[in-house]
């Protein structure tokens, strides 16, 4: 029989006593999630009060061809928007006995903290990895029981030249044993060497352009194969392939804390079961808003 305690309860059953911050801490480390690293958030474009985000996304400009002596005719500039919407939710309670609660001191709540925030992170990673499905850009197939090589390497940013994506802030996010099939590649090690790694984004090396990180939250598919992602990301969201907004939650009480754009972590009383509980919370959507300037290597699952 499943315990009755580890199941989630509506949050109006709870009355909040404390608000930690170190599941905020922990969300914010991008190093095991490299998908959120150069998927910009695009909270700042949120409305106050809604959950709803709108951006313009500006098409080609197209110029009109001048032929002498007649005039040029003026045209409405037109763009369209790109639209997300916070609508994910994801929630889980735990329950301690009071027993547990007597031999518990700060440092083990905190890390229960800790690993709620790895949580949310790694969720809202993997909700980044799914929308390979999305992408504008023909897979490319390495193959079943093929890895990476430099060919595929250089057949993805050809593929992005055409479709006249930035040279700067291009990535390409592989799992870990694509990583290992890259570091056999000559070229790669020597971009290594050059020193190019930041740790807050999760940047593993360089070549032909980029910005190689390591993600293995990547989604896998029946038919064998692992999906790779690369694409664009300068940190603005009008030039990047992926981005992902998180809800801010309210004050729960007078005095509580509002912990803004982050997974929120409660440690209340459940009247309803008698028990002490600590709650992880977080509401967030995730969007390809330039799919034609993302696209996937696919290589053995």
């Amino acid at each position: 029989m499943a315990d009755e305690y580890m199941t989630t309860t509506a949050i109006g059953e709870f009355i909040p006593t404390i608000v930690a911050r170190e599941a905020q801490l922990a969300f914010g480390n991008r190093t095991k999630n490299g998908l959120l690293g150069v998927a910009p958030s695009i909270n700042n474009f949120l409305a106050e009060g809604g959950n709803v985000f709108e951006l313009p996304v500006i098409p080609d400009v197209d110029l009109e061809t001048y032929t002498e002596g007649t005039d040029l005719e003026y045209a409405q500039f037109s763009s369209s928007k790109q639209s997300i919407t916070i609508a994910t939710k994801k929630a889980v309670v735990m329950a301690f006995p009071a027993t547990a609660l007597a031999v518990a001191n700060q440092e083990i709540m905190n890390g229960y903290g800790e690993q709620s925030g790895h949580a949310a992170a790694k969720e809202l990673d993997a909700a980044l990895a799914a929308l390979y499905s999305s992408a504008g850009l023909t897979a490319i197939t390495a193959g079943t029981g093929a890895d990476i090589d430099e060919a595929d390497i250089l057949d993805a940013k050809s593929k992005l030249d055409l479709a006249n994506a930035p040279e700067t802030g291009r990535w390409l996010a592989v799992r870990s044993d694509q990583y290992n099939a890259l570091l056999s590649l000559d070229r790669f090690t020597a971009a290594e060497k050059l020193g190019v790694e930041y740790i807050s984004r999760g940047v593993l090396g360089r070549i032909h352009g980029f910005d190689v990180i390591m993600d293995n939250n990547l989604v896998a598919t029946t038919d064998g194969f692992r999906h790779n992602m690369y694409g664009v990301s300068d940190g603005n969201p009008l030039n990047s392939s992926l981005v992902h907004g998180t809800a801010t939650f309210p004050a729960i009480q007078g005095g509580a804390l509002a912990v803004g754009q982050n997974p929120r972590l409660v440690f209340s009383y459940d009247l309803k079961q008698g028990a002490n509980t600590m709650r992880a919370e977080i509401m967030y959507g995730v969007a390809v808003f330039r799919p034609e300037w993302l696209g996937t290597i696919k290589t053995a699952d």
